[in-house]
């Protein structure tokens, strides 16, 4: 399984690099086939920051819940076929902007810039970080619609 691994600027305080280099390691996009797969991904990422509930701890938190209540709904067969599809590659698709921001650098990725104040607020405690989580995951969404 080919991965890619959270660049160590995000290291969270107290996690020495060796650990980091094999716990931040994420699956690549032809890798996560479904939104269970989101989920799957997404975990990862929320334990390596939970001891430090930074921005990333309470996006990914957040993101998760968006992501099984999106997962419930497809189960559900609530939304028509093409409204299913879509919800589906909108959420794999925005995972894999998440992902990129977490572990490629600006010119491996230039829309990583859109995720520059989640990824600079790491450390600010005057910012709520679910104000950033929820601006953000909006944001997305209505681009995308």
């Amino acid at each position: 399984m080919a991965v890619q691994h959270i660049r160590s600027d995000p290291r969270p305080a107290g996690v020495e690099p060796a650990v980091w280099a094999r716990i931040a390691e994420l699956r690549r996009d032809d890798e996560i086939p479904d939104v269970p797969g989101v989920i799957a991904e997404q975990e990862p990422i929320e334990a390596c920051y939970q001891h430090v509930k930074n921005g990333i701890f309470w996006f990914t938190r957040f993101y998760i819940a968006v992501t099984k209540g999106v997962h419930r709904e497809l189960a559900g067969g609530h939304p028509p076929a093409r409204g299913a599809e879509f919800l589906e590659r909108l959420d794999i698709r925005f995972y894999v902007h998440y992902r990129n921001a977490l572990c490629e650098t600006d010119v491996e990725d230039p829309v990583r810039v859109a995720w520059a104040p989640l990824l600079r607020r790491l450390r600010d405690r005057y910012t709520h970080p679910m104000e950033e989580s929820a601006s953000r995951y909006i944001h997305f969404v209505r681009e995308q619609a």
